[in-house]
């Protein structure tokens, strides 16, 4: 009930996220990850909070045996009728960007 009144959630969205077992999985399931030796304590605790095990892409309509090119897809038209039902001031630059991070790429 916090996490509605602190993020305006409303009671439908509410709903949904306990169904779908939200809480379980954002905060009680045990996560693997190193944030807490590589971040401050702060940004770590806020890292874990963040990451849902697993995530559920009950939307994404995918193949018998789906594959990663066939999630992007769907995923990527989800993002792009979202960002344009937001309307100005959201963009999405692509898929499959490519970054340079130092002497890596991405």
């Amino acid at each position: 009930m916090l996490n509605s009144l602190q993020n305006g959630i409303s009671r439908n969205i509410l709903m949904i996220q306990i169904e779908a077992g939200l809480f379980e999985r954002q905060v009680n399931k045990v996560k693997i990850s190193n944030y807490s030796e590589t971040l401050p304590q702060p940004q770590s605790d806020f890292a874990n909070y963040l990451l849902k095990d697993p995530y559920i892409f009950g939307f994404v309509q995918a193949k018998e045996k789906a594959d990663e090119r066939n999630i992007e897809e769907q995923l990527t038209q989800h993002i792009t009728k979202f960002l344009l039902e937001l309307g100005q001031g959201f963009a999405f630059i692509g898929r499959q960007y490519h970054i340079s991070l130092g002497e890596t790429d991405f």
